[in-house]
This record gives structure tokens, sequence and C-alpha cells, in this order.
């Protein structure tokens, strides 16, 4: 369960078998098959791609962003294969075995697409099997044992020492975390909890608040990016100290759907359930540190941008934030849409939660944010540029930096580690 499907042998022997099962339902002798039916089943297939493209880009609009040219390519090429068994004649075994060839083509782009993205990097993760530590929620969550606080602004690793025999991994359990105030519907919560927190005394950690990407769900940050690796390799250099983290759902039971982080009648009260509902609950059922300025939200692509609206709207609450890849503006498809659809048409609406527009009007000298893209992100490493400098001058402290890569869960995993240093020191784990 544990093979990689992105990288190594699996890929690529799925490339090759798609380009094989292509091949083999191009080959016929017939003059008519080179003449009329392949230009026939291949024309058929560009149209019907563009028109759902169009479609799916123009109208229907399910993503902020475009379909990837990987993804257009990888539907094309199966709706020519599925073209070119509809058009074939012969024998029953041979038509039977041309649709095989379109389901071989079919598999083969859908291995490609995840691997340029990196969601699912294993078939454990595929499969929504377990991770290797998850534990059932009953045996990690509630307040009852004791605990060590900082005193004052003293780094935690100053005032709290790990216990001999502490495990070297931390845990994984997910919980329902309901809309007691907002009445928003999400999926469950996955929550990650270091070593530290597992010690008797425990110390009194910091929490980070994390938001996966539209169309996402909450394990997202636990498969492509890696997040409980990424936390446990911090909490081997700082005594098993770690922040608790919390990825919550803030796109409701549809994970397609994109509420955008706000309270409208059209997606639910979503920025009530992620500022008020979501912190309450923390506090209420997991011993971490209460205070404001020992948490952080953060986000991934359209989350970051949601992480970038709660540290705007609700600056006490979120005095701290991560921006990996975000938008320049939260959007459904463009601004008219986004406008008309969760603000009744009302612009200023829609200006008062912006923040880039907030940012204009208002400073935050005690707010904290680190932006970063990879460095081959042409679309959303420009705008996490653009946003880190529109913070800067609304009085944030700033930092920004790129990482390898493009707009895949892999680079976010990156973005995380090279922000741990600096989130430590900002949550006051180090000094």
């Amino acid at each position: 369960m544990g093979l990689s499907i992105i990288s190594g042998w699996f890929p690529v022997l799925f490339l090759v078998l798609g380009i094989l099962a292509l091949v083999a339902l191009l080959v016929d002798r017939g003059r008519s098959w080179w003449l009329r039916r392949v230009p026939i089943a291949v024309l058929a297939a560009a149209a019907v791609t563009a028109v759902a493209v169009w479609f799916t880009d123009g109208v229907w609009h399910p993503f902020a962003d475009d379909l990837p040219p990987t993804a257009v390519v990888w539907i094309g090429l199966t709706l020519v294969a599925l073209a070119l068994a509809v058009v074939r004649r012969g024998r029953a075994w041979v038509r039977v075995l041309a649709f095989v060839g379109v389901l071989v083509v079919g598999l083969a782009g859908a291995v490609q697409v995840n691997r340029s993205f990196g969601d699912y990097p294993t078939l454990a993760a595929l499969l929504g099997e377990p991770l290797a530590d998850q534990v059932d929620a009953s045996d990690v969550l509630g307040t009852g044992t004791s605990a060590v606080s900082q005193s004052g602004d003293a780094p935690l690793t100053s005032v709290w020492t790990a216990p001999s025999g502490l495990a070297d991994k931390g845990r994984v359990t997910t919980s329902p975390i309901p809309g007691t105030v907002s009445g928003f519907q999400a999926q469950d919560a996955w929550i990650y909890l270091p070593p530290a927190y597992a010690a008797t005394p425990r110390p009194l950690l910091p929490v980070l608040i994390l938001l996966a990407g539209q169309p996402g769900t909450p394990r997202n940050w636990f498969d492509g990016p890696n997040l409980a690796g990424t936390m446990d390799a911090y909490a081997a250099a700082h005594q098993g100290i770690a922040p608790v983290v919390v990825v919550a759902d803030w796109l409701g039971e549809d994970a397609n759907a994109n509420p955008l982080c706000v309270d409208s009648a059209a997606g639910g009260n979503d920025f009530t359930y992620l500022s008020k509902d979501v912190p309450d609950w923390i506090r209420a059922n997991l011993q971490v540190d209460p205070r404001p300025d020992r948490w952080a939200v953060g986000g991934l692509s359209a989350g970051a941008t949601c992480a970038l609206q709660l540290a705007t709207n609700a600056p006490d609450e979120f005095p701290t934030f991560l921006f990996f890849s975000g938008q320049l503006e939260p959007t459904l498809s463009d601004r008219a849409d986004t406008v008309n659809t969760l603000f009744n048409g009302d612009e200023d609406a829609f200006r008062k939660i912006n923040p880039a527009d907030i940012m204009k009007t208002r400073t935050f000298p005690n707010t904290a944010g680190m932006f970063a893209a990879g460095a081959s992100d042409t679309e959303y490493g420009p705008s996490t540029k653009t946003m880190s400098e529109a913070a800067k001058a609304a009085g944030m402290q700033v930092q920004y930096q790129t990482v390898p890569g493009a707009h895949d869960f892999i680079t976010w995993g990156e973005c995380l580690a090279a922000s741990m240093d600096w989130l430590g020191t900002r949550l006051d784990i180090t000094g």
C-alpha cells in the first residue's frame, strides 16, 4: 500500500501502456480506416474536448482555475481512443479489446494527471487507507491531564523537557467539528498531535489551523504534502515539540463547492465557522495554549486565500498566517461571477472582505505572514509575491520565499517544511 504512484516505475509503466494502447487502437490495414474513420474519430474527439473544456472553464466553473494542460491533453487522448473504438469494425472480440484499450488510455491519463499534482502519492492515499500513526479520536481528545505552560515570552523549549522514552512520531486522528454557531456543515477535520502531546505533563502547545485547496479535503495535507512527516521532523529537533495541527474543512460537504470563506446565503456561514466554531472546538477538546498569539492559520492555493481572509478580517484571532500559492483575491471564476453569486451583486460587500482591498485601508502591525510558492509556478508564484508586497505595505511582518516546484502538493509540502523554523520562532516554540 506504500507503493509510490507518482514516481519510480509505476507512472512510467502506465504511460507506456497508455501509448501502446493508443497505437494499437490506430492499427488497421483498411484504406477507409485511414482516410475516413481515423480523421472522423480524431475530429470528433477534438470537438468534444473543446466543448467540454469550454463548458467546464467558461460555464460550469467547478474550480477557480482552468483545467490544467495535462488534464486537457489526456481528456483529449482518452476521447480519441473512445472514438476509435466506436468506429472500429470487426469481430466482437476485436471490438471488446478496443474498449479495453480505451480503459487503459483513461487509466494512463489519470495516473499522469495525478503525477503532475502529487495529490495521491501512494496506493494507500488513493484508496483512503488509514495513515500509519492514525488513532481513534477517543484516544486523544480531551483536556484532563497536567500541563506545563510558558512564563511570559520564554520559548516553550526552555520551560519543558522531554521525558525519556518519548515517541519519535506524532499521532493523527479525525473528528467532526460541528458548526455550533454558524450552522455550517463541514467534513471531518484531520488532526496531527506531536510526540510531546502524549507526555505527562505535556506542554501547552501552539496551534496551526490549515486549509486545503479547492477542490479538496482535509486529508490532502497528509497525503501529497506529507504534513505528519514534516511535523515529526520538526519535533525531532525540538524535544518532541511541534504545533498541534488541525486541518479544518472550509468547503463543506461538497468538496467541489467553494463558499469562499465568507458568510453568505449561497455558501453558508463559512467565515463564522472558521473564525468561531473551529477555534472554540479546539480550545474545548484539545489541551493547547489558548492564546491567539500562539496560533496560526495557513493554507494552500484557494486555502491560502482563505487563510489571508481570516488574517485580515479577524486579525485578533489570527495574527499569524501561512500563504502558499494563493490568489490575488477570493474568486469563483472572475470578479463578476463572485460578486453576483455570493454577494448578491454588491461590489462594496465584496471589497469589505477582500484582503487586497482591506490592506489598502488598514494597517496590521501585530500580524505576521509567511508567503511561499513554487519557483516554477507561473500563475500563483507572481500572485503570491504581489500579495506579500501588499501585506508588507499594510504594516505586516512579512517573509517571502520560493521553493523548487510548481502548483502541486509536493511543492506545498516543501513550502511548509521551509516555513517551520520561522513559524516555530513566531509561536514561541524557540527563541
